[in-house]
């Protein structure tokens, strides 16, 4: 659902900000809220469930325990660093 939101800026920072949009071929708004998106970290809304995690610890316990480990050095292989 999409909000109005009013903000009061100063008219030098208005006219800073309408030239660089511009320069991106964009309105003031859309520029607004573009660069809104990149400084405000994402929802978190898509981290796995407190279930999900206790789910997941639960079978790496069930498989250290019968042995179906990989081997440290294995690990290792697969990171390019």
């Amino acid at each position: 659902m999409a909000k109005t939101l009013t903000i009061q800026i100063p008219d030098g920072l208005e006219q800073r900000l309408t030239l660089q949009a511009e320069t991106l071929n964009l309105s003031l708004e859309e520029f607004i809220l573009q660069s809104l998106a990149q400084v405000i970290p994402p929802d978190d809304s898509d981290d796995e469930s407190k279930e999900s995690v206790l789910a997941g610890l639960r079978q790496a316990w069930q498989e250290a325990r019968t042995g179906q480990t990989i081997p440290l050095e294995q690990l290792w292989d697969d990171i390019d660093v």
